[in-house]
C-alpha cells in the first residue's frame, strides 16, 4: 500500500473513532441531563378520573413545599384504632389511578393519606429524586402535625417504595409494605439498556438496597413474579436484604407490575397484609 492509500485509510479511521466518541458522549449527556423524562412518567391534571363522590369523609388537602411547590392529597378518613397508611405511588399516573386501593384499605378500617409527588396530578412543579425527597419528608410532617396517627405504615408502590425506604431511614415509622420495589436506579439500568451504565451517567440513585440494610421496622415486601418492569428478583433481593426481625414476602403467581390486587383479586391482596399488621400487633 503506497503512503497516500495509508494515509487516506489512517483520516478514515480517525474520522470513524471521532464520530463514535462523539456519538457516545452525546448518548451520555443526554442520559445525565433528561434521565428524569426516562423514570417519571407523571400525569398532570385534568389527566385521571377526579371524581370522589360516594368516598365517606374524604378530604382534600395541599401542602406546601419550600416556597414553589404546592402538593396535592386525599386524606380518607378510616377507625382511630386502626392503623394510618401514608400511601406513596409509583413512577406513572397520579393519584386517581390508585384510588380504588385507597379505598379498599378505608373499607378495611385503615386511614390513608395518599398524594401526588410534585409534578403529578394537581401539584405543581416538575419530579426529580431530591425534590421528591422533600416531598414525602414534607407530607410526613404533615401527617403527622395534622393526623396525629399513633401507628403510621408506609405503603410503597414501584419508585414509592424506594422513597418510602428513604424516608424509614430518616422518621420512625410502625411498618414497611413495599410493592415491587427495584434494587436501585444504577440496577434498573441494565434492565432498561441491557448492561449498568457508570453511576455517574444517571441523575437519579435511589439506592433501596443499601438503604433498606439501616431499616428494622417490620418490613412486607410484595412482588409479582412475571413482573417485566422490575424484575422479581429485585423485590426477592431486597427483602433478603432486610434486617427486620418481622418481615414477610409475598410471591404473586402469574403477576405483573400494574394491578396486583386485580390479577390476584381485592380479597387474597388484602389477606396478606391484615395478616402482617395483627402480628405486629400481638409482637407490641
Amino acid at each position: 500500500m503506497d503512503d497516500a492509500k495509508k494515509t487516506k485509510t489512517t483520516k478514515w479511521y480517525v474520522r470513524v473513532l471521532r464520530s463514535t466518541l462523539l456519538g457516545i458522549f452525546l448518548i451520555a449527556i443526554s442520559i445525565r441531563l433528561f434521565g428524569d423524562f426516562l423514570i417519571y412518567y407523571n400525569q398532570r391534571y385534568p389527566i385521571g378520573d377526579w371524581n370522589t363522590e360516594g368516598i365517606k369523609g374524604l378530604e382534600e388537602h395541599t401542602i406546601r413545599v419550600g416556597n414553589k411547590v404546592t402538593l396535592h392529597g386525599w386524606y380518607f378518613p378510616g377507625q382511630a384504632d386502626k392503623e394510618f397508611l401514608l400511601f406513596l405511588h409509583g413512577n406513572a399516573g397520579n393519584i386517581t389511578t390508585r384510588k380504588a386501593r385507597a379505598k379498599l384499605f378505608q373499607l378495611m378500617g385503615y386511614s390513608v393519606f395518599l398524594f401526588d409527588y410534585r409534578g403529578y396530578g394537581k401539584s405543581t412543579g416538575s419530579p426529580s429524586e431530591k425534590g421528591i425527597y422533600k416531598d414525602v419528608s414534607a407530607v410526613f410532617k404533615y401527617v403527622q402535625s395534622n393526623m396525629k396517627p399513633k401507628k403510621l405504615v408506609l405503603f410503597g408502590e414501584s419508585i414509592g417504595a424506594a422513597f418510602s425506604i428513604y424516608l424509614a431511614t430518616k422518621q420512625p415509622v410502625h411498618a414497611l409494605i413495599l410493592e415491587a420495589p427495584f434494587m436501585s436506579i444504577h440496577d434498573m439500568s441494565s434492565v432498561l439498556f441491557g448492561f449498568r451504565l457508570p453511576k455517574f451517567l444517571l441523575s437519579s440513585k435511589l439506592p433501596s438496597i443499601e438503604r433498606i440494610r439501616n431499616i428494622s421496622y417490620p418490613t412486607m415486601v410484595i412482588h409479582g413474579t412475571v413482573d417485566k418492569v422490575i424484575p422479581f428478583s429485585h423485590g426477592k433481593k431486597v427483602y433478603e436484604a432486610s434486617p427486620a426481625s418481622h418481615k414477610s414476602f409475598i410471591r404473586v403467581e402469574g403477576a405483573g407490575h400494574n394491578g396486583i390486587y386485580l390479577t390476584i383479586g381485592m380479597t387474597k391482596f388484602m389477606k396478606p397484609i391484615v395478616e402482617f399488621l395483627e402480628k405486629i400487633k400481638q409482637n407490641d
